[in-house]
């Protein structure tokens, strides 16, 4: 019997992200069915921002070191982060 929280594929991915406001993934890299967590590693220095366009930092979610985020979009390049500073900070995401 098949369960509506399974998945058939999931892809993991991380990225590197400064103060200029990105999309976390190339549009057209994964078709989702439930959605996407994105992590900033625990070793980032300073604060990341998830937005839903390429706005400021301060209209975005922010994600402290350590903190994640569960977004239920079916495509992660509707997905925009930017850094706090130029300092490259990390996010891991999972797309499933």
């Amino acid at each position: 019997m098949r369960s509506e929280t399974v998945v058939s594929e999931f892809q993991t991915q991380q990225k590197q992200v400064t103060n200029t406001p990105v999309r976390l993934a190339l549009a057209g890299s994964f078709k989702c069915t439930h959605g996407v967590r994105v992590k900033a590693l625990k070793g980032n220095t300073k604060k990341v921002w998830v937005c839903n366009t390429n706005q400021l930092a301060t209209h975005g979610f922010e994600l402290q070191p350590g903190d994640e985020v569960f977004i239920p979009v079916d495509q992660p390049e509707k997905i925009w982060v930017v850094a706090e500073t130029a300092d490259a900070q990390t996010l891991a995401f999972l797309m499933a």
